[in-house]
């Protein structure tokens, strides 16, 4: 790789402060992008035409690199390669979702993206870099076209989704901010309603960005950034945006982008997000060991338990970067805490702590209440992990027993994320995670979107992608995964179980069996046509 596409010190800082960066793609023509632009009509024009109810399925998503094959071009090019590699290291995975989105006279409201495909919940949020969001826009964006609006910063703050022991799935920032309100035709009501929705967060001096963009532009950010879709102009021309995701496979073992410095600068960092950004970056280029800064623990204390999501987030990255004794006995009071904010910081300030805060976690895993024991399975998904048996055990019996379906998806994602530093054979680990994905063991959960589906086993199944990245499945898992998981119903299984296998081959662990049953499956799947023009369509060409 072209290192000069790689993000320097200064861009990695940017990025980790603001939560976005802006790419121009180095391959691409303009030709490219008008195609692209094209592309985009007749899928909507299909759309229209056909009226058919699975359309954001089969017309508009996921299938986007069978119909539109050049799509590809954005997610190859060598600057978007750069960034993603800088990011995510070199490894990173394409999620089988996508979307193609065009702006309207609607209001999105602020939102998080659900950390599984259409708003569901599988996981709580990184922090880190390991998910990354994609969007392309082939043609110029104005304020006219309704651009994407994002909360610079805001990829580390949320809300409290929990009710007693079941939960929203989305992330809006007003639960009640409906249609009615995103298409009312008083436009300066919808504006106080979505200025009021950030306000809900309680944090000053948000700062929010249009994103306004040549077209071609491309934005990777972190995939927990509050954004939204604004509302376009009456007659404005169409404005749209190809969506990817993308995953960390590996834990980091150094900086992946042009690194000379051992922290950041933090001259353009808002203070609260200071402690938050030295931990990223610290693991980022694999320092391992505590900070030696001090801390204050009386006031960590009070900012943990009374003060504001920004607040309570830095006050358990003191604490977590710290990790001393005291520094995680606090967080772990903070774990147990009824009040869901508090224990969410708290389970993040555990992860920053590394192996410190291990056993911390482990004491809560078997908690009464199941919004403990999801912060508690949570917390241990991190590299320390994988030398510790008795948190492997802990997150695997998890999986397999636990009667909360939030507690077995994230145990399973946190196995995954102690896999990626796994020196040692984690077969029995492994296995369990296998089994879960046999049929009868994780009934569909959600139908959400007209697509049944498991966020349980989406969770198991990255997490044995993860597996698949870092060399621990064999022959014999390999084996035994296709047989339970290829056929899986969950389009969202599937792509992870066909990325495992991809991986399994060119490491040359699949057996010539396997590799034939791998292929006839993808020989199996349907062909896609590209999309044609429909009979009383409008015109596909640009305006």
């Amino acid at each position: 790789m072209n290192e000069s596409a790689l993000l320097s010190d200064a861009d990695y800082e940017r990025f980790l402060t603001d939560g976005y960066v802006v790419v121009q793609p180095s391959a691409m023509t303009a030709d490219d992008h008008e195609r692209l632009f094209v592309r985009a009509q007749h899928l909507y024009a299909q759309t229209r035409a056909t009226k058919d109810r699975l359309a954001h399925l089969e017309t508009l998503g996921d299938n986007l690199r069978a119909t539109v094959p050049e799509v590809d071009r954005i997610v190859t090019d060598p600057a978007v390669v750069g960034v993603l590699t800088s990011l995510l290291g070199s490894d990173y995975l394409l999620h089988p979702h996508h979307f193609v989105h065009r702006s309207s006279d609607v209001d999105q409201g602020f939102h998080q993206d659900g950390n599984l495909p259409w708003n569901e919940r599988g996981h709580y949020r990184s922090h880190r870099p390991d998910w990354a969001i994609l969007f392309y826009y082939p043609q110029d964006v104005s304020r006219a076209l309704g651009p994407t609006e994002i909360v610079a910063g805001s990829q580390y703050w949320t809300k409290d989704f929990e009710d007693g022991e079941r939960w929203h799935p989305g992330d809006p920032m007003d639960r009640s901010f409906d249609r009615a309100a995103m298409t009312a035709t008083d436009l300066d009501y919808r504006d106080r309603r979505l200025a009021a929705a950030l306000d809900t967060l309680g944090i000053p001096n948000l700062d929010r960005r249009f994103i306004e963009v040549p077209r071609g532009s491309i934005v990777i950010g972190n995939y927990d950034l509050i954004h939204r879709g604004t509302r376009a102009e009456p007659d404005a021309p169409d404005r749209f945006m190809y969506k990817f995701y993308f995953a960390r496979t590996r834990e980091p073992r150094g900086a992946t982008w042009r690194n000379t410095r051992a922290a950041p600068a933090l001259n353009a960092t808002r203070p609260e997000l200071r402690p938050v950004v030295s931990s990223i970056w610290r693991w980022a280029i694999g320092q391992i060991g505590a900070s030696t800064a001090a801390v204050d623990l009386v006031a960590a204390r009070s900012d943990l338990y009374t003060g504001r999501e920004d607040e309570r987030v830095a006050a358990a990255y003191r604490l977590g970067n710290v990790a001393s004794a005291d520094c995680v006995a606090l967080l772990g009071d903070a774990l147990a805490c009824p009040e869901e904010g508090v224990r969410r910081a708290a389970a993040y300030g555990l992860r920053a702590a590394g192996s410190a805060g291990i056993e911390t976690a482990l004491s809560q895993v078997d908690a009464p209440l199941p919004g403990v024991r999801r912060m508690a399975v949570f917390a241990l998904g991190h590299s320390a992990t994988a030398s510790v048996p008795e948190a492997l055990f802990a997150l695997t019996t998890a999986v397999a027993t636990d009667v909360d379906v939030l507690v077995r998806s994230n145990a399973a994602y946190a196995l995954g994320q102690a896999l990626r530093a796994a020196t040692c054979s984690m077969d029995t680990y492994i296995g369990t995670l296998i089994e879960r994905l046999e049929p009868g063991q994780e009934p569909d959960n959600t139908e959400v979107a007209l697509l049944p589906r498991s966020t349980v086993r989406q969770s198991v199944a990255y997490a044995l992608v993860l597996a698949a990245a870092n060399d621990q499945l064999s022959t014999e898992l390999f084996s035994c995964l296709f047989e339970v998981a290829l056929p899986d119903d969950d389009r969202y299984v599937e792509g992870f179980v066909v990325e495992a296998g991809l991986r399994g081959q060119a490491a040359g662990v699949l057996s010539a069996s396997d590799t034939q049953r791998l292929l006839r499956h993808l020989a199996g799947r349907r062909f896609n046509q590209r999309p044609r023009e429909v009979d009383g369509a409008a015109p596909l060409s640009r305006p």
